[in-house]
């Protein structure tokens, strides 16, 4: 990428940014609400959750798990790209 290129792309980061990191910050509360719900279920040994009701929630729970790490390496990428360019303009 030209470096006029990355300059003009530079808003559009910012906004991914800011945009990335409140999606995360819903994920990982979304999780945790999971995680409490499944540790919950399993120490209670609450009966109205099925076996099969458990794998669910522990396959969705993966899934955001994956997905919160998918987020976490966009978010880094996206950061190196904006140091970068600060650099290039003696930003900080």
């Amino acid at each position: 990428m030209r470096e006029k290129d990355i300059l003009d792309e530079y808003p559009y980061i910012l906004k991914s940014l800011k945009k990335l990191k409140c999606k995360l910050d819903e994920m990982m509360k979304d999780k945790e609400l999971l995680e409490s719900v499944l540790n919950h279920s399993k120490e209670e040994n609450i009966h109205k959750y099925t076996e099969p009701t458990l794998k669910v929630f522990e396959t969705v729970l993966d899934r955001y798990i994956n997905d919160i790490l998918y987020m976490k390496g966009k978010i880094n990428n996206l950061e190196e790209l904006k140091n970068k360019i600060n650099e290039k303009k003696g930003w900080k």
